[in-house]
């Protein structure tokens, strides 16, 4: 069965911002996401933590849990401007990602807004790294697919693009694109992009946006390069990448080929899985990990 048509993906490259308030948070979106609507963007995917933008200044991703603490009003504002600025552009909205507090601990969540400004979606990042539970980060327990006019979207958020059974189980759901709000640290260089989302596209055979925070935020340096990809097959000259940002502030514009499955020839990897092995191997280990038995 040919694959659903793609939305026209924007990509977003955004400078950290800090002490923001509900007003230019909003205008900062709307801003970005009107000229990426005027290029003819339907689905417009923003950075890593531009939720955090909202916060006061002075925190650090170290002390994270303090900083969160009855700042119910900083996601009430998230949430409000990003389904306000979804609908004003009449675009489907991925409005980059928020750290929230819940009883459990400090969850990293991904919302997808329709363009009658409705929250289809909120995902919650899986896998969780030593750094990130120092900050008092749990992960959740579900990796499913957001239902779309174009088919099935998986978001992977932070680490979540490192595990590469997170793709795999998305793709054995059916989705067709994966999303990545991403904030990368400079430090590590351009390694987790190519070992990360990169390498999604290529092992699952899908197209996969990522939007990259650039800067400094919470005591942290953030780079990278935005950039959607896809089958190696499907982009000139065999790159994997479709577009590709520069290190400054950027909005990628992609119309992906419908026609793009008829160039895949050589590595039908799809074609090679094998279905029943996953079955029965992942659900038994990731509910062990739910239970607080695995890594």
């Amino acid at each position: 069965m040919p694959a659903p048509a793609l939305p026209v993906l924007a990509v977003v490259q955004l400078a950290a911002r800090t002490s923001l308030s509900p007003a230019e948070f909003e205008h900062l979106l709307a801003a970005k996401a009107r000229q990426a609507r005027e290029r003819g963007a339907e689905l417009v995917l923003f950075p890593a933590y531009l939720g955090l933008t909202l916060l006061a200044g002075g925190w650090s991703f170290d002390s994270l849990g303090p900083a969160l603490a009855g700042t119910g009003a900083v996601r009430q504002a998230y949430l409000d401007g990003a389904a306000r600025v979804a609908r004003a552009e009449g675009v489907y909205l991925a409005p980059g990602s928020l750290i929230e507090a819940e009883p459990a601990g400090l969850v990293h969540a991904g919302y997808l807004f329709s363009p009658a400004g409705e929250i289809l979606a909120r995902r919650l990042q899986v896998h969780v790294s030593p750094a990130e539970r120092r900050w008092g980060l749990v992960g959740g327990d579900a990796i499913d697919p957001v239902r779309t006019p174009w088919g099935k979207a998986g978001f992977l958020l932070g680490t979540d693009a490192c595990y590469p059974e997170t793709a795999r189980i998305l793709t054995l759901q059916g989705t067709g694109i994966l999303l990545a709000p991403a904030a990368h640290p400079v430090a590590a260089g351009p390694w987790p992009q190519i070992a990360g989302l990169w390498r999604e596209a290529q092992a699952n055979q899908v197209h996969a946006a990522e939007a990259c925070l650039t800067g400094e935020l919470g005591g942290r340096v953030f780079g990278g390069h935005s950039a959607v990809y896809g089958p190696n097959e499907a982009t000139p000259g065999e790159s994997g990448v479709l577009a590709r940002s520069g290190p400054e502030e950027d909005i990628l514009v992609v119309r992906v080929d419908p026609r793009w499955e008829e160039k895949i020839v050589r590595y039908r990897v799809l074609e090679l899985m094998e279905a029943g092995v996953y079955a029965r191997q992942l659900p038994p280990a990731y509910a062990r990990r739910g239970r607080g038995e695995g890594p």
